[in-house]
């Protein structure tokens, strides 16, 4: 699964995420993000 983070600078990365530990790492480092199909 992909997700696009995107910083509080307004920079995005779309970033693999294998297990849900991951990606809360993600949502914590950054401001906002969304699911990429």
């Amino acid at each position: 699964m992909n997700i696009k983070a995107i910083s509080k600078s307004g920079r995005s990365r779309v970033l693999r995420v294998d297990n849900f530990v991951i990606m809360n790492k993600i949502i914590n480092r950054f401001d906002r993000w969304e699911y990429v199909s």
